[in-house]
């Protein structure tokens, strides 16, 4: 359970910096390129343990397969805002 929290940290954090990052230099950055092999690395850990990987927005909520997540620290908490800010200017609900 612990790992699986700190697999859903890391992929939070990571899906920050890149959205972050992404904004900030061209997609052929090497920094861009590098911030998107460790998002995926995280998201194929997580897949081997999950059939399926659910990321939602709900009244401002990041949710993972359908439990809110609930950031442990302020930086994990931070994390969030980006994703939901993603979701609510593009009219997503979920990935």
């Amino acid at each position: 359970m612990d790992q699986e929290k700190n697999l859903v940290d890391q992929l939070l954090k990571s899906f920050r910096l890149t959205l972050v990052n992404i904004k900030i230099y061209p997609v052929t950055s090497p920094l861009i390129e590098n911030q998107i092999n460790e998002l995926f690395s995280v998201l194929k850990q997580i897949l081997q343990e999950e059939t399926v990987l659910t990321i939602s927005e709900i009244d401002n909520k990041i949710f993972i397969n359908d439990k809110e997540y609930i950031g442990k620290d302020p930086s994990s908490i931070a994390n969030i805002t980006p994703i939901t800010q993603l979701f609510l200017q593009s009219g997503i609900k979920s990935i």
